[in-house]
């Protein structure tokens, strides 16, 4: 029987053409730049470094822009070192202001102009900018419209390295 299979095998391959073997197309090898890796690509702040820390302060704003757009939290919470009070602040205003009912209107913070210091040896770190904010409308839980005009301030962050940046403090000065 193995023989009836290993000749109708051979037949059937010499029938395409008289060579046994079949032939294949090469493939080149890939170029070290076409390799995939399994590794994750990191994002910019999330390096420890100067350049990591100042990304990460342009991270944390986003997160804020989008908690302020959606009423959701989690990712400035993620992104705040649990005893900064400043982001607590900033956190519970938002939270209180959807949790009634309330929005908050307006677009986007922008942080310009970084600098980055390292005061105690790389403890923490502080990140510096310009800050531009829009003139925003927040509604209250009642209904009520609070408008703020448009404003650039300076800004300060805190920032400290736990497996990950976290922001200590974020303050304005100016």
């Amino acid at each position: 029987m193995a023989q009836g299979l290993a000749a109708g095998l051979i037949l059937t391959l010499s029938a395409c053409g008289g060579d046994p073997e079949p032939r294949f197309k090469e493939e080149p090898s890939p170029t070290p730049s076409e390799v995939s890796s399994s590794a994750p690509i990191k994002e910019a702040w999330e390096e420890k470094s100067p350049e990591g820390a100042m990304a990460f302060a342009e991270h944390w704003v986003a997160e804020l822009n989008a908690a302020s757009l959606s009423g959701d939290t989690a990712g400035l919470q993620s992104v705040s070192a649990t005893d900064c009070s400043s982001c607590a602040s900033l956190i519970k205003f938002i939270d209180e202001t959807y949790a009634g009912g309330g929005e908050i209107r307006g677009g986007d913070w922008r942080l310009s102009k970084l600098n980055f210091s390292s005061p105690d040896e790389g403890q923490t770190v502080a990140v510096g900018g310009t800050m531009k904010i829009p003139a925003q409308t927040v509604v209250t839980p009642e209904g009520q419209r609070q408008e703020s005009a448009a404003l650039e301030a300076d800004y300060f962050f805190t920032l400290s390295w736990r497996q990950g940046w976290q922001v200590d403090v974020v303050e304005t000065r100016g």
